[in-house]
């Protein structure tokens, strides 16, 4: 069931890169142009994704999780300073790490699966994850007997059942549910 939606959602930052002008000759007449490739680059998904586990790690009613997406586009432009400054291999860890700093939170426990084991596996009940996925972030919890899939782009699930938890994460993430994806548990920084 869906809880909210999220408005305004980015969930990867598309950056345009130009080269320089190439000319192209035809019919005698000379055109420039510029091929154009697009890349993808941390979005505001991982500061909406952490914003969730905050306000779903300080307890209250689940529309209250609904992340404020001006205040995770000012946090992600903080993050992609530190990701700018990192190395190649730190670049998304420095990213997150700098949102965490700000919003008091920390990762406990990083583990590497595919969509499928984690899906089979939700969180323990009042834990929460953000999950990296190839070029965007979302989160899980559980509570009451209850899992939560937050998707940046499409708001935030409720499931009593287990299957229907699996089934909507498998949609939301379409060709990137057999991949590799990254867990991360949070709990507040005390």
């Amino acid at each position: 069931m869906l809880v909210y939606q999220c408005e305004n959602s980015i969930g990867t930052n598309a950056r345009w890169k130009i080269p320089s002008a190439r000319y192209l000759v035809r019919g005698g007449e000379q055109y420039v142009y510029r091929p154009v490739s697009v890349t993808f680059e941390p979005g505001v998904c991982c500061a909406q994704s952490l914003l969730f586990c905050d306000a779903f790690l300080r307890g209250g009613p689940d529309a209250e999780t609904k992340p404020n997406y001006h205040r995770a586009a000012i946090l992600q432009q903080k993050a992609e300073m530190a990701y700018q400054k990192a190395t190649m291999g730190t670049k998304v860890e420095a990213q997150e790490n700098d949102i965490l700093d700000v919003l008091g939170l920390k990762v406990v426990a990083r583990h590497e699966f595919d969509g499928e084991t984690l899906a089979k596996f939700p969180p323990k009940d009042g834990k929460v994850c953000m999950l990296r996925l190839p070029g965007h972030a979302i989160a899980v919890a559980s509570r009451d007997g209850y899992h939560y899939y937050f998707e940046p782009m499409e708001g935030l699930y409720r499931f009593s059942s287990l299957s229907d938890y699996t089934e909507q994460l498998q949609t939301s993430t379409g060709s990137s549910f057999t991949k590799k994806w990254v867990q991360l548990r949070i709990e507040r920084d005390q």
